[in-house]
């Protein structure tokens, strides 16, 4: 029996389920497949493990590497906007917000993948832009990129908690009214918020308060071809600006607050809606040290409250269980 069957995998029943994890006994949704039993079992799709037996006891598919061709690049300073010709059937699996990728240039070794999140995905033409702004050698590589990229992909989990977004705005419309939602990002955290405020319906209401002090104007400018109705910029390392959002999450009577910052600003932020008396749901951006993306190699564990390991870039959490702290249960 699962011990704590308090999370699920965010490729459960999908096209790469069952994975390596099954077939190693380390599956994060199945008993039968870590070495328990179905009694702590909370999945509601078809049966993981009797996929895998029906499969010959192999897993289902792997993420392969290719090669896609540059179609767009606009760098300014130390931050590029790249098009990638990926494909229509790719670019679709591109579309829910919290998708991303591994990058790595054709030439480089397979330690250099990074891990970038989609902002945008054209279906139309199977393109996918990515935003990538220069942090240390794995970046900076990206910037001086060739005419082609090696990708792998997609990865969902990108946002932790992204089911509260969805389920407290078709929440609000069940009840007849307007669903309200605060996205606060900074940096390249703009990226995944742009493809979030893509991914929701219109009539809800978003605002959108950025701290976009270290990018480059016409790289925002870019990016925000199409701003939300309530955009606001704000430096959150001003302390006055910090008053001005707590205020917003006093008041603002929103159904869910989405952070997509570094973990000091998520942490912040959780204070911030503690003190205020935010009663709402949050989701934050997957800031945990993603290496592989598949839960094999461990640098995105954390410890879970029974002291258990959660794998996060598989365990599906609510963003309650991360923004107030990086381990998750101390």
């Amino acid at each position: 029996m699962l011990e704590n069957p308090t999370f699920m995998c965010i490729d459960a029943g999908g096209e790469n389920c069952p994975c390596i994890l099954a077939e190693s006994g380390n599956c994060i949704a199945c008993g039968r497949l870590s070495g328990h039993d179905c009694s702590g079992c909370r999945w509601h799709g078809v049966c993981i493990y009797n996929e895998y037996i029906q499969n010959h006891r192999k897993i289902k598919r792997n993420r392969k590497d290719f090669e896609a061709a540059v179609t767009e690049r606009f760098r300014r300073d130390d931050t590029v906007i790249l098009g990638l010709d990926v494909g229509k059937g790719f670019s679709v699996k591109c579309c829910p917000a919290g998708s991303y990728v591994f990058l790595r240039r054709k030439s480089s070794e397979q330690f250099f993948n990074v891990p970038i999140s989609v902002m945008k995905a054209d279906t139309e033409k199977g393109i996918i832009y990515l935003l990538v702004k220069c942090i240390s050698a794995k970046t900076k590589s990206l910037l001086e990129a060739d005419e082609t990229l090696t990708v792998r992909g997609p990865y969902k989990n990108g946002i932790i908690g992204i089911e509260n977004i969805f389920e407290s705005m078709n929440k609000a419309k069940s009840e007849g009214r307007t669903g309200r939602i605060l996205i606060l990002c900074r940096s390249a955290g703009i990226s995944p918020a742009v493809k979030l405020i893509g991914s929701l319906e219109k009539g809800h209401y978003v605002k959108l308060i950025a701290d976009t002090s270290n990018l480059n104007r016409d790289i925002v400018n870019a990016v925000l071809r199409k701003s939300p109705e309530d955009f606001l910029e704000l430096d959150f390392a001003d302390s006055e600006d910090l008053i001005k959002i707590k205020r917003e999450i006093a008041f603002g009577e929103y159904d869910c607050i989405a952070v997509f910052a570094s973990d000091y600003y998520i942490n912040l932020t959780g204070e911030m809606a503690e003190e205020a008396g935010f009663r709402g749901k949050t989701a934050v951006s997957n800031n945990f040290n993603i290496c592989c993306g598949e839960g094999i190699c461990g640098a995105c564990s954390a410890a879970g409250k029974n002291g258990e390991t959660l794998k996060l870039c598989k365990c599906r959490l609510s963003g309650e269980e991360i923004l107030k702290r990086k381990v998750i249960f101390k």
